[in-house]
């Protein structure tokens, strides 16, 4: 997602991670009036602290879907392609 700038990332990852924007918002924190802003790229360089709430909210939505899929091969036994 190089190259979007921070607005098109935020977006990309947050539907990558198939999260609304009011999920986005409780699992991060940040407002749901903020975020609708910065995915517009309205957001004039956001703080730190924001960017690291989002970004720990979008890690632990692929951690939690990365375990579930895992557990998923698991009870399929289906093998994982390395």
């Amino acid at each position: 997602m190089s190259g979007l700038g921070f607005a098109g990332a935020l977006r990309g990852h947050r539907r990558a991670a198939r999260l609304t924007l009011e999920q986005l918002a409780e699992a991060s924190g940040v407002s749901a009036r903020t975020l609708p802003d910065m995915e517009r790229g309205r957001s004039k360089g956001p703080q730190h602290r924001t960017v690291t709430a989002l970004a720990d909210a979008l890690a632990l939505v692929v951690a939690l879907y990365c375990s579930a899929l895992g557990r998923a091969w698991e009870v399929t036994g289906i093998t994982r392609r390395e």
